[in-house]
């Protein structure tokens, strides 16, 4: 089957799996407003860069939106925003209606209705080889105490039996915890190796640099990530649209096809 032929298939089968929520009764805003992290989340909403500057925005979110809301001519916007604002503007039916690419954890299934997953990552721990030249070996998530962790503000740590005060520095960029590292202000940073090798798509090839080794996190699940909507009536409705459009994605193989679009690249990439 050549190229020609698998997109016109996947062309033809996206267009078939939207007519379907096209014809059932939906009540989606006239203009859809979808938020998501001013930090980036390569590869899976990100902007692209021309001569240095952000450009378009792209991504396997981006895609997967496009893929249920174009055929059926349904206006949306993504706006990228502060990540505890978009979070908080959601939960409250503030600016926006959704956001896209959420982990889950205890308090944000009690604050929001969340489709079922779309994707998932798989965790690793990043470290400066010059600070800890025998290296870290971590064998059980009671073991990341010991360390002075670096994390992203607002993201969840929970999944690894850590609070608030267990992470030592929070920065609001990927690059600024890696300088962090670099300089011995952190030991360790958790993060889902996609999103760290995803940089390479925006042009900063985080795992290029010799100086920072990295090992997976031991004992931990693949980590799902959703869309997440207010807990009201509308928010359910559209939970329930976007679930049963996935489905349909799903089922027809795009979701597949969409993610090794854009995670093949730069995970085959790796150093």
């Amino acid at each position: 089957m050549n190229k020609h032929i698998i997109l016109t298939y996947l062309a033809y089968s996206c267009i078939s799996s939207t007519i379907a929520l096209a014809e059932e009764p939906r009540e989606l805003p006239s203009s859809l407003r979808i938020c998501n992290d001013d930090a980036e989340w390569p590869p899976f909403t990100y902007f692209s860069r021309i001569a240095g500057e952000k450009s378009k925005l792209k991504g396997y979110s981006v895609d997967v939106l496009s893929a249920i809301l174009t055929p059926i001519n349904q206006p949306y916007k993504i706006d990228m925003i502060n990540w505890n604002r978009c979070k908080y503007d959601v939960m409250h039916s503030k600016r926006y209606h959704m956001l896209v690419d959420a982990s889950l954890n205890e308090q944000r299934k009690k604050n929001f209705f969340y489709t079922d997953k779309y994707y998932d990552t798989h965790t690793y721990y990043f470290y400066a080889k010059a600070h800890h030249p025998k290296g870290i070996s971590i064998s059980s998530l009671k073991e990341l105490k010991q360390y002075r962790l670096a994390g992203m503000k607002g993201y969840n740590y929970a999944i690894y039996g850590l609070k608030e005060s267990d992470i030592s520095i929070y920065k609001n960029s990927q690059q600024k915890i890696f300088y962090m590292l670099l300089h011995n202000r952190a030991d360790l940073h958790l993060e889902r190796i996609e999103i760290i090798a995803g940089f390479a798509a925006i042009g900063e090839n985080l795992l290029g640099n010799n100086e920072i080794l990295y090992a997976p996190l031991p004992n931990v699940k693949p980590m799902s990530f959703h869309m997440l909507f207010p807990k009201t009536s509308q928010g359910k409705k559209l939970r329930d649209f976007f679930n049963r459009a996935l489905k349909n994605l799903k089922s027809k193989g795009i979701l597949e096809s969409l993610l090794k679009k854009h995670l093949d690249p730069v995970l085959n990439n790796r150093q």
